[in-house]
């Protein structure tokens, strides 16, 4: 399997090139065709979160992101906003949204040994910002796309599980999961 050395399972944590990296299972839809891929989230990325005092957003990855994003209900493309990133000046054209309405929420407290469950914030839906990993396929072979942000937003009331005015956030909805 590419080379990944198992370092804990049930974190979904893997040393690559001897940097661990979380792999989390997911979809894309390219070609028109769904498939089942691994995204990833360098362990170091993560850590930024917690040193920062966001231990919501830690939760948040292992509650909603790690188990949820196989579940995606919606994939849209292109951030209808200007967006340096790696060297690219239009790397807004590079993200793709994905988005669905988990049941519950969680929060980890300080001094908690692991998330609590809430309920889920009324009319929100839950959003993973994702860039194809084209850049260091050689790196991280079988990383199909690197996770960047996520985060409750405002649910659209036109089209259920997607983010509020999508239509002018997003160049365009590519994916939607029947039923």
């Amino acid at each position: 399997m590419f080379g990944w050395e198992e370092i804990n399972a049930d974190n979904s944590l893997y040393k690559i090139n001897d940097e661990p990296i979380y792999l989390i299972d997911g979809i894309s839809y390219e070609n028109e065709q769904l498939k089942t891929v691994k995204y990833g989230l360098l362990q170091t990325d993560l850590k930024k979160y917690a040193d920062r005092g966001q231990s919501h957003a830690v939760g948040h990855f292992f509650s909603l992101v790690k188990d949820g994003l196989i579940m995606t209900k919606h994939i849209f493309r292109d951030l209808r906003r200007p967006l340096y990133a790696d060297g690219n000046m239009e790397g807004n054209k590079k993200k793709y949204i994905h988005t669905r309405r988990p049941t519950n929420d969680y929060v980890w407290n300080k001094g908690e040994d692991k998330p609590s469950k809430l309920e889920a914030p009324p009319k929100q839906t839950y959003v993973v910002i994702i860039t194809k990993n084209e850049n260091d396929l050689d790196k991280y072979p079988g990383v199909h796309g690197w996770i960047e942000r996520w985060n409750w937003v405002g649910e659209d009331v036109k089209l259920s599980e997607a983010p509020i005015n999508w239509a002018e956030r997003y160049d365009g909805k590519i994916f939607t999961r029947e039923g």
